[in-house]
């Protein structure tokens, strides 16, 4: 009877009325399930592009550049700065 009560649906039922988000996501698991050499396929070639695309990146690590340059602590950072350079400790 139990086994009977599952496979006709009755937990089914239950589920779908805790979780509403269930029918989606149960369609996006059975589509990627059902074409897993494609999903393969996909995710390797837009590895392969984001890799490609790695070498074009540059890292910058200018703190000051970073900081707006009208900014008044910013401007005295760099008035103090320009001024304790010339001078010796």
């Amino acid at each position: 009877m139990a086994r009977q009560a599952c496979e006709g649906g009755l937990h089914r039922e239950r589920t779908r009325e805790r979780n509403r988000f269930m029918p989606p996501l149960e369609r996006y698991a059975r589509f990627l399930t059902g074409h897993a050499w494609t999903v393969l396929v996909a995710v390797g070639v837009a590895t392969a592009v984001l890799a490609a695309g790695m070498g074009r990146l540059r890292v910058s690590i200018d703190f000051e550049a970073s900081l707006p340059a009208n900014h008044p602590s910013c401007r005295s950072t760099t008035r103090s700065a320009t001024s304790s350079a010339g001078a010796t400790p």
